[in-house]
């Protein structure tokens, strides 16, 4: 996908499908899908991550089969009023009891949250939050209950 920090691309795969997070110059936030590095330059983004798909859509639920494993899932999106929306839900893939949410619970929570728009980033042992400085849930870096946290290529920091 396309990955962009500070205004300085570090990936560039602008052929993918997937939904794309981001920020402008202007603080504005950005959900959806960049065509090519034009595009974004033009819409002034200065920050920007690549999802994986739309969980919510113009505030309608766009999984819709209840297919897919429960796993920790990450979420980010923009409410009814443009406000930011983060969720991140621990979850153990691996486990007997406590899966976590699959992607049509995440979509479902989403929406009953107030999102109008969502996209699901990185779940499974990548899920991890932490607020000023400490983690805040239970990351589980190798999918079983052990409490640990994988090493990541990217993240989404507000400050």
């Amino acid at each position: 996908g396309v990955l962009i920090s500070d205004g300085k691309t570090l990936a560039s795969n602008y052929k993918s499908s997937a939904t794309q997070f981001g920020v402008t110059k202007d603080k504005k936030w950005f959900i959806g899908n960049l065509k090519n590095a034009s595009e974004g330059e033009l819409l002034g983004i200065t920050n920007l991550i690549t999802g994986f798909n739309w969980l919510v859509y113009n505030g309608t639920a766009t999984i819709s089969k209840p297919g897919g494993e429960g796993a920790p899932r990450t979420v980010v999106g923009i409410d009814q009023i443009g406000r930011l929306m983060m969720l991140e839900v621990d979850g153990c893939e691996k486990c007997k009891e406590g899966k976590g949410p699959t992607m049509k619970n995440i979509s479902d929570i989403m929406v009953g949250l107030g999102s109008k728009y969502a996209v699901n980033l990185d779940g499974g042992g990548s899920s991890t939050s932490v607020v000023n400085g400490t983690v805040v849930n239970h990351p589980t870096c190798v999918d079983v209950i052990l409490k640990c946290q994988r090493r990541v290529t990217s993240v989404v920091c507000v400050t």
